[in-house]
């Protein structure tokens, strides 16, 4: 348990890292020259921090503590064990290859999140060969291979340059959260939802191909509209499927789960906004269509997903319950404030109102630190051991 409280804070001081990164690079887009200039040497890195720093670590984790309670072969438990030591070594080690350009160093960290990711599938195999509910696990293998295609492909490069790369990253944390969701609903969900999980698990693996085709052979544009366009379709059967179980739970519903059931409607919504503007982007609408989109899926969809899931899930890494009646939906408001102020200010709007939409969506961000900042103490004051 002290390996997995370790490998929690790690992945969160990582995710602080990130996060002022983008707070002072979004001020600096919007004319409000407030940009350290240590930090403006790493801004390229943001999404390698955000996505190998936080995202994946804090994921491994959250399995590796779920395997532990599994009577798991030796291969297996040391998987478990080295799979996020190896992804954030990597990570430091193309950290100061880009400070230092020492090129060697990059690859070599390359390799080791390469090896970390397969580590993970490892896992990911031998826990789906302990249950008998399999699918879950499936999209969370299946959630690797976009990113494993990243670090595989882009394994001398940290610099990332077309959308489609951005896609890879980004499909990792969009599959992965599908699966849990699929997890997590599967006592309440009766036919029909099965059913419409198995579709979506062959359109997430229609979208990683053709995502990947597109890293690959650079064809964007055409790509981009099969894309978002199944992605939203995607949004739409599971925002559908959730709402019936949750209507189906919410005679006994605990104030947790109409917590989490809140923030999975409107992470869903952010989902389908995310690929409207994806769509708009690929059509040339003008505006800043490509900050919308990614943030979008990031804040709005993963950061929203994030939310829901950490009262249920962090008790298992931390070792401490939460007490539900004490869980607040007030970085939910703020996380989304944020978002729309930010979104909005990407939109071309008219001159008259840019200055001050400019300025507001400049220092959104400070939102989100705030918001993590209050999820995190609600979760800390209402643990019990």
């Amino acid at each position: 348990m002290n390996r997995a409280r370790l490998q929690l804070a790690a992945s969160l001081v990582f995710m602080i890292l990130a996060l002022i990164l983008g707070i002072f690079r979004l001020m600096n887009i919007h004319s409000i020259d407030a940009y350290p200039s240590f930090l403006a040497v790493l801004y390229p890195l943001h999404p390698n921090i955000m996505v190998f720093g936080f995202l994946v670590p804090i994921i491994m984790t959250e399995r590796m503590v779920g395997s532990k309670i599994l009577n798991l072969s030796r291969i297996y438990n040391l998987s478990a064990d080295l799979m996020v030591p190896l992804t954030i070594f990597g990570l430091v080690l193309q950290i100061v290859s880009f400070l230092t350009d020492i090129r060697l160093l990059n690859t070599l960290g390359g390799v080791l999140i390469v090896f970390a990711l397969l580590l993970f599938i490892l896992l990911l195999y031998a826990l789906s060969i302990k249950t008998d509910t399999k699918l879950p696990f499936y999209f969370m293998i299946l959630s690797i291979l976009p990113i494993l295609g990243f670090a595989i492909l882009w394994i001398d490069s940290m610099y990332i340059s077309g959308i489609a790369e951005v896609l890879l990253l980004l499909l990792f944390p969009i599959i992965f959260i599908f699966g849990e969701r699929v997890e997590l609903t599967r006592f309440v969900s009766k036919k029909y939802s099965l059913s419409a999980y198995r579709s979506v698990f062959i359109l997430c693996g229609f979208v990683t191909a053709l995502t990947l085709v597109s890293a690959i052979y650079t064809t964007e544009h055409l790509a981009l509209y099969l894309v978002f366009s199944v992605l939203m379709f995607i949004s739409f059967v599971l925002i559908y499927s959730e709402q019936r179980n949750f209507i189906r739970a919410s005679k006994s519903a605990l104030p947790l789960q109409r917590y989490v059931g809140r923030h999975v409607t409107v992470a869903y919504l952010w989902l389908i906004a995310g690929c409207v503007f994806g769509l708009m982007y690929a059509s040339g609408f003008p505006g800043f269509m490509y900050d919308a989109l990614i943030h979008s899926f990031t804040v709005g969809y993963i950061g929203t997903m994030l939310l829901a899931h950490g009262p249920v899930i962090l008790p298992s890494v931390t070792g401490r319950k939460v007490d539900q009646s004490k869980v607040t939906l007030l970085p939910l408001i703020l996380l989304t404030l944020s978002n729309l102020i930010r979104v909005f200010g990407d939109i071309s709007l008219s001159q008259s109102i840019q200055n001050i939409i400019s300025f507001a969506s400049g220092v959104s961000g400070w939102f989100i630190l705030v918001a993590i900042v209050i999820f995190l103490r609600s979760l800390l004051f209402s643990a019990r051991a």
